[in-house]
């Protein structure tokens, strides 16, 4: 037959042993860069190579194209008045490269630049496929 004798020291001793062990899994599990973000961010899991961005394709995180610089022709801005907002980075201006057309939304984009008569904030962006 065992017969286990605990003190009230013993179990001070397997006290601190169990609140310092909570704190290093604390600190190993909180993020070190954003101490308001719990566990561990998408990049630190699983980061993709320049040009990629890691998505969710069904219940698994992929890294895939970036389809605002891989296989785009960009993007552009312009307000309601025809002007040119935001350029494409990839013309210089609001167009799109040669073999790309454009498709548009228009919407109200909030930038002072088409504040005022007649646009207000409306404009319209363009995507290039």
């Amino acid at each position: 037959m065992i017969n286990i004798t605990l003190e009230k020291r013993d179990l001070w001793i397997l006290s601190a042993i169990i609140v310092f062990l909570a704190g290093v899994v604390y600190v190993i599990a909180l993020d070190s860069r954003d101490y308001l973000t719990m566990g561990h961010t998408h990049d630190e899991l699983e980061p993709c190579p320049d040009g990629k961005i890691l998505k969710m394709s069904g219940a698994t995180w992929t890294c895939q194209d970036d389809l605002d610089t891989v296989g785009t022709g960009g993007m552009y801005v312009r307000c309601c008045d025809n002007s040119c907002v935001v350029s494409n980075p990839k013309t210089g201006s609001c167009s799109c490269p040669a073999g790309f057309s454009a498709t548009s939304i228009s919407m109200s984009i909030g930038l002072t630049a088409c504040g005022g008569p007649p646009c207000g904030t409306q404009g319209t962006v363009y995507n290039c496929f």
